[in-house]
């Protein structure tokens, strides 16, 4: 069934950047806010570290990019809707690596440190 929270609908926006991330809503009719995360930034680097029991994201996952850098995804959104063979994904290496998805897409093989098993992510995810 459908609860209703308030009497006004909501609305949220994400802002999906290359490096940074930003999301805000309607707090008011007239009025947009925008969120915060942990470290108090208005923006959040668009980073996603892997390990075998968290996901660490943001400034922390940057913080991860020289101690677990096969696990530590960046710049994503470069991958979306694009072939692994993409001459746009080829331009740059990365420390992760970068497979094609059964259907040929861009697709990111993971292997979490304390972990034996590899997971495959899309961008999206």
């Amino acid at each position: 069934s459908f609860y209703r929270i308030s009497t006004m609908s909501r609305a949220i926006g994400i802002d999906l950047g290359t490096t940074f991330t930003c999301v805000a809503f309607m707090k008011s009719a007239s009025e947009v806010a925008v969120v915060t995360n942990n470290d108090g930034n208005k923006i959040t680097p668009s980073v996603v570290t892997y390990e075998s029991q968290l996901t660490i994201v943001g400034e922390d996952a940057v913080a991860k990019r020289g101690k677990n850098p096969k696990n530590t995804v960046f710049q994503v959104k470069r991958f979306m809707g694009r072939a692994a063979r993409d001459p746009e994904i080829k331009k740059r290496t990365y420390p992760f690596e970068i497979i094609a998805s059964n259907k040929g897409n861009a697709s990111i093989r993971i292997t979490p440190i304390g972990s034996n098993e590899s997971k495959v992510l899309c961008p999206e995810q």
